[in-house]
């Protein structure tokens, strides 16, 4: 009788153990699929600014610079929702994006069918507003040196 226990313990436990390893390969698999999903959205947005056209604050082409700004808010509302693998935003298009928003920033004067200027189209996109942040301070920190303990 005492064996059975033994043995019956021995298959639980390697019973638990098998359910363990395979809770973790599942959980590996859906990081994995998880990712490459997010990847995928990589091709539309990069052929969306590859579309946009560049824009100078001095002499601002306003249907251009309304394109861009949702576009940022696209970018920025795709990286809060973890649509998009947050690292292809970084080594692709965080010098882009700070770019872009820049110069949407410096856009003024805009014509009287259009009611706010870039700088206030940019305020009411809050999503696009962290993302500069966060990518501008990224950027500012590259390279920066570290003090000594």
């Amino acid at each position: 009788m005492e064996n059975w226990i033994v043995i019956e313990a021995i298959a639980t436990s390697v019973s638990a153990l098998i359910a363990a390893i395979a809770i973790y390969q599942t959980v590996k698999l859906q990081k994995k699929q998880m990712l490459l999903e997010q990847r995928q959205f990589l091709l539309p947005l990069w052929t969306q600014l590859q579309g946009l056209n560049e824009i100078d604050p001095l002499k601002p082409v306003w249907v251009d610079v309304i394109k861009a700004v949702n576009i940022l808010e696209l970018i920025a509302i795709s990286w809060e929702g973890q649509l998009i693998d947050e690292n292809i935003i970084r080594r692709m298009y965080s010098h882009l994006y700070i770019e872009i928003y820049d110069n949407i920033m410096d856009c003024k004067n805009p014509p009287g069918n259009i009611s706010k200027d870039g700088r206030q189209m940019l305020y009411a996109s809050p999503s696009a507003i962290r993302l500069y942040e966060l990518l501008k301070i990224e950027h500012t920190e590259r390279g920066k040196l570290n003090p000594i303990d």
